[in-house]
């Protein structure tokens, strides 16, 4: 009998002690100092994703161009975006936008292209990808700007 209660409060210790060291290792695992900070990478990632959504959200009544210009058009994009973004705070609203019309390695920027296109009740993603097929242009989403530059 003697053995059998002193086995069973060794058991109880070691289970006691299993418990503890469970919720230690559990709250080490929680706590802010071994959290791996996220990466360069990550951030930039979710900073892309953010616009990209951004981009998805943000929606023009309407777009019409008759042989303009592809520097005016997305100044008026530009504009028009900041119009749309009803969602960000006022210091934030539209996006940014870089045209650059230079090939890598050439000297002179390319002709600017001049397009006619409708858009009615777009989102802004979808006008900037119809935009730029239709200048022969490409475009890519960087975490603070939307990167218009030539196509192959």
């Amino acid at each position: 009998m003697k053995l059998t209660a002193g086995l069973s409060a060794v058991l109880a210790g070691v289970l006691i002690f299993s418990l503890a060291e469970a919720t230690i290792q559990a709250q080490i695992a929680m706590s802010p100092a071994t959290v791996a900070p996220q990466t360069e990478t990550q951030r930039n990632a979710a900073e892309i994703e953010g616009l990209k959504k951004k981009l998805n959200s943000i929606v023009i009544p309407q777009l019409d161009f008759r042989q303009a210009n592809i520097v005016d058009v997305i100044k008026y994009l530009d504009r028009q975006a900041i119009i749309a973004d009803t969602n960000s705070p006022a210091g934030t609203r539209g996006v940014n936008f870089i045209l650059h019309l230079r090939r890598p390695g050439a000297a002179a920027e390319i002709a600017p292209p001049v397009l006619t296109m409708s858009l009615h009740n777009i989102a802004l993603m979808d006008a900037i990808r119809f935009i730029a097929e239709v200048a022969g242009l490409k475009y890519r989403i960087e975490e603070s700007a939307v990167i218009i530059t030539p196509g192959n």
